[in-house]
């Protein structure tokens, strides 16, 4: 099937709801949100020890960021920035590279923002230091991390892709903001020291099927993971949310995760005319479909999201990935033009020249933990003290961060109504991307809000 040329509402008031209550209220049932790990492709490609370290291998509680003390490059008649000095404005970032998947990537895009950060001048005057640790995508380790950043006496935390929330609990008793980047659990979305970038696990579902909707798809089928008892009712609820509004869902699927052959689940997809399917899965469980719709010859319409379909599987799988719909909350790192994109490159190339994205295994971890940098640096910058309690007190007061590179967020009001429970909604908003030539391609210039309450 064709992208239609006409398009439809995405405000889908009332899955959100129980949507996110269903996919993301149990922190041991990531379900259709997890990263494809079973792909080779998406093992780790990095080896380090699994104390807090930089991406550069040393002390992480002692050593700043690349550059972080060397003065900004000035132009002629310019006048030089001073270099930053005194005590670092330290921040922790959490992410996973010798765990089931790759994501010390995300080191380095937080190392980049904090060079720029600097060569402006600094935190206050003071050198922004990053501190990393690998969470190995474990909870204990995880939570091993939060403690190493609270003997380092850091300012926040970043999360790039947490499995758990007990470090949450944590980080609150010790008083330590945390920005989850991307959102995997509830915890983050729940605690009013937390200040997630994204909408996470239901956002990501949920955007999944306003893609598809979206393009005039009026039968859809939904299809979801069977390995997690969150996603039936998950999709139930999306089901009769969908049937209200007058979109007919043909069928709602469950998949195994351990499927060899997805033509049955092709079949139960197609059946009573639908002409889209939203699939509610991990990245294995949605390369199996895909490979089942090419050999079939199939044209229903598929939403995903980019979690959930690295940029390596999408390769692998060539031309039976062309044409599926991938939402994200992020821009696409091959946009061209766009001032956000070329700005976050400038940062990278300015921290390390050699570094490319080609590889990146969940290019949205990178994304999020730059973005997630710059609002740490932001808010320090009006922080009466800096320290944890320092940037605590200047989050919530920040109505405009607009890095660029995701919709504006304003930190002073969440959607509270969305979802119950969830009182730290801040982005709602995803932009909608369609794979050509095996790379994610916009299908817009503005991002949509999937769980619009009003």
């Amino acid at each position: 099937m064709k992208v239609r040329g006409r398009s439809r509402s995405v405000a889908l008031l009332a899955i959100p709801a129980l949507l996110l209550a269903a996919c993301g209220s149990d922190d041991d049932e990531a379900g259709s949100t997890t990263p494809a790990t079973a792909s080779a492709d998406s093992n780790p490609t990095a080896t380090a020890s699994a104390d807090t370290t930089p991406a550069d291998t040393t002390p992480a509680d002692t050593t700043p960021a690349p550059a972080a003390t060397e003065p900004a490059e000035t132009t002629p008649g310019t006048e030089a920035v001073a270099a930053p000095s005194g005590d670092p404005v330290k921040v922790m970032v959490m992410g996973s590279f010798t765990g089931p998947y790759d994501t010390s990537f995300s080191f380095d895009t937080a190392n980049a923002a904090a060079k720029a950060i600097n060569d402006a001048g600094g935190i206050q005057g003071h050198p922004y230091e990053i501190l990393t640790c690998d969470d190995k995508f474990d909870p204990n380790a995880t939570l091993d991390c939060a403690r190493q950043a609270a003997d380092a006496g850091v300012v926040a935390i970043i999360a790039g892709l947490a499995l758990t929330g007990d470090y949450i609990d944590f980080a609150a008793q010790e008083g330590i903001p945390v920005i989850p980047a991307v959102g995997f659990n509830a915890a983050e979305f729940q605690n009013d020291i937390t200040f997630p970038l994204t909408s996470g696990a239901a956002g990501y579902a949920t955007a999944a099927i306003a893609e598809v909707i979206a393009q005039g798809v009026t039968k859809i089928s939904l299809v979801y993971d069977d390995s997690s008892g969150l996603a039936k009712p998950g999709a139930e609820t999306a089901a009769a949310a969908l049937e209200a509004q007058g979109i007919d869902v043909t069928n709602i699927i469950p998949m195994p995760i351990d499927i060899a052959d997805a033509s049955s689940i092709l079949a139960a997809a197609e059946a009573d005319g639908a002409e889209g399917a939203g699939l509610l899965l991990q990245g294995a469980q949605v390369a199996k479909f895909l490979q089942a719709r090419d050999q079939s010859g199939s044209e229903i319409l598929v939403g995903s999201y980019d979690l959930s379909l690295e940029p390596a599987i999408i390769k692998t799988l060539g031309p039976a990935a062309e044409g599926v719909l991938m939402a994200s909350p992020f821009k696409q790192l091959t946009t061209k033009g766009d001032p956000g994109v070329d700005q976050f490159f400038a940062e990278l190339k300015a921290y390390d020249a050699s570094i490319s994205t080609d590889d990146w295994s969940i290019p949205g971890v990178g994304l999020g933990v730059y973005a997630a940098t710059h609002l740490i640096g932001q808010a320090a910058q009006e922080a009466a003290t800096l320290d944890a309690a320092g940037l605590l007190a200047v989050l919530p007061t920040i109505d405009t961060f607009d890095i660029g590179i995701m919709a504006p967020i304003d930190l002073t009001t969440s959607n509270t109504t969305a979802v119950p429970g969830f009182t730290r909604l801040f982005n709602t908003k995803f932009y909608f991307n369609k794979i050509e030539g095996g790379i994610l391609v916009p299908l817009g210039d503005e991002p949509v809000d999937v769980l619009a309450t009003s």
